[in-house]
């Protein structure tokens, strides 16, 4: 079985760090790949850099989509961010699957009708004793993680403030 992944790539590493950690699809790839026990299942990605205005010829010729982080802020009034919001939009209504992390999950919300600010207490950065909750709706996927304790690595200043209608 082959699963194809859109990586929607936002920004660039920066030049110093892209030696030692590669850009964020590599960085991805790596994840992904670590994390994937099963051995019928075979991953394949295709990197789309909408911060430069490049996206799929065709929305299906991936299977589902994954959006990175950037230090650019979804609200912001340009070209490509609006072009963004648009596609995200797009896989939406064609009921794609597709997933946002840290920018990526801010442009999912404000594209589809939430809202994203600035954070009143500024920067947050660091690493947060998380622990997740229970899946509000109880036809999503297991709760694999609730209630289990771990760290997250935390480097943002927006954040969500209200969430699309229509999702928790």
């Amino acid at each position: 079985m082959k699963l194809v992944l859109g990586i929607l790539q936002a920004d660039d590493v920066l030049g110093n760090l892209v030696e030692d950690h590669g850009e964020y699809p590599l960085m991805f790839e790596r994840l992904l790949r670590a994390a994937n026990s099963n051995p019928q299942l075979q991953l394949e990605f295709v990197t789309y850099k909408v911060n430069k205005g490049i996206y799929p010829a065709d929305i299906d010729e991936v299977d589902a989509y994954i959006m990175t982080g950037s230090k650019s802020s979804v609200y912001e009034q340009t070209p490509w961010v609006l072009e963004l919001g648009k596609f995200v939009r797009s896989l939406h209504q064609r009921q794609k699957k597709f997933i946002g992390i840290c920018f990526g999950h801010q442009m999912v919300a404000q594209a589809l009708g939430g809202e994203t600010r600035p954070a009143e207490n500024g920067w947050s950065l660091g690493t947060k004793q998380t622990t997740p909750q229970r899946n509000a709706k109880p036809e999503a996927q297991p709760d694999l993680l609730a209630g289990k304790s771990f760290k997250l690595i935390y480097s943002h200043q927006d954040q969500v403030v209200m969430p699309a209608p229509g999702t928790v």
